[in-house]
């Protein structure tokens, strides 16, 4: 590929009140970025009273239980052509959300995992992919000297999709992903092969963007 529209740049940052127990009672999310959807085909569908769905999309539909929540929105406007990048606005607030997550479970003193599995109540398919992806990379287990685990669980367009990944961070601080454990709740599907391959190419194709590209 030589030339094409860029992805747009995104800023996001995220408060949140917890309770005595850890939990959140109050989420505010404020994401700035540029809309994919003004300009294209689209846009009479897509982008409602200002709001672009796309850029909002995996921010303003947690699934986690929290009573009061604000996503806020700030859509500028550049000379930058920008499109799509194989996803809209999933691939970017899942990593936010997700991320964020991991912070309010550290804050707890509380395990990832479990601290999702307490938020996710009534959302069966979310736990579902959570809970045999934990399952099958043997979450709790000791790992060896100088690895971690990390989680994530996000659902995007019908289909509900859990990571487990197993990484080292070297002195020099480089990073190295050893192991990629994933669940994925697709719906009815025909070949699994095909789903498969999704995954399989997906998780390449997210790991080079971070750490190379």
């Amino acid at each position: 590929t030589q030339g094409g529209y860029y992805r747009p740049m995104w800023y996001d940052r995220i408060a949140a009140g917890l309770d005595e127990k850890g939990d959140p009672v109050a989420w505010k999310h404020t994401i700035v970025g540029q809309s994919i959807i003004a300009g294209t085909p689209f846009e009479s569908a897509m982008v409602k009273d200002g709001i672009d769905g796309a850029s909002v999309e995996g921010a303003a539909d947690l699934p986690y239980s929290v009573p009061n929540v604000l996503v806020d929105l700030h859509s500028p406007k550049t000379g930058v052509p920008v499109l799509w990048w194989r996803s809209v606005g999933h691939s970017h607030t899942a990593f936010v959300v997700e991320s964020f997550i991991d912070e309010l479970a550290y804050a707890s003193g509380k395990d990832p995992y479990e601290y999702r599995k307490g938020l996710l109540a009534g959302h069966q398919r979310h736990l579902g992919v959570l809970n045999l992806a934990a399952e099958k990379a043997g979450w709790g287990k000791p790992l060896s000297e100088g690895r971690a685990r990390g989680i994530a669980v996000h659902e995007s367009f019908g289909s509900f999709i859990c990571h487990v990944a197993e990484v080292s961070v070297s002195p020099a601080g480089e990073v190295r992903v050893h192991r990629v454990v994933t669940a994925v709740d697709c719906g009815k599907y025909v070949n699994p092969d095909t789903i498969r391959a999704q995954m399989e190419s997906w998780i390449v194709f997210g790991l080079s963007a971070e750490l190379q590209g």
